[in-house]
């Protein structure tokens, strides 16, 4: 079942907080074939490609998880 993870989430390098949902998906719920995260904001698609799925770099880092996109975007929110 699809669970919504308490998150802060920031744009970096500016350090600007998200108000963004980030769900995780587990392998075979409702149909997902992979386990992935699903990060839901408005104007979050100018940064991060919306389509049949991006599969992005994830690190551990000392606050959390940093998902590394493959082309540096600017967005004003």
């Amino acid at each position: 079942m699809e669970s919504l993870l308490d998150t802060s989430t920031v744009l970096m390098p500016y350090e600007r907080k998200v108000d963004a949902e980030v769900y995780i998906h587990p392998k075979g719920y409702a149909r997902a074939r992979v386990s992935h995260l699903d990060i839901e904001k408005i104007g979050l698609g100018k940064v991060i490609r919306r389509g049949r799925g991006n599969f992005l770099e994830v690190r551990e880092v000392k606050s959390g998880l940093e998902v590394i996109l493959r082309e540096k975007h600017q967005i004003i929110f």
